[in-house]
């Protein structure tokens, strides 16, 4: 399923309390600023350059949302 950034935003602004307010396993402080940055980048733009780089007839299970691939790429750029 492709979120628009205006969805994971949404998303992600109603999650981020609650992990901030837990008391047992705190949200570690790199994820928060990780997070922070996932919330303001905007990268449906790059949503059509990305999926022009998709196989045109893919076989098998559909392709994952590219914006979706290169948020996880970009968190484990940010973690690492």
């Amino acid at each position: 399923m492709a979120l628009s950034h205006v969805q994971y935003s949404k998303t992600l602004s109603q999650k981020l309390p609650g992990w901030l307010r837990r008391q047992s396993r705190r949200l570690p402080a790199p994820w928060h600023e990780a997070t922070l940055v996932l919330l303001r980048l905007d990268l449906d733009p790059a949503r059509p350059m990305l999926r022009a780089l998709y196989a045109p007839g893919p076989r098998g299970r559909p392709p994952a949302d590219p914006v979706c691939v290169l948020r996880a790429f970009l968190l484990m750029l940010l973690l690492h």
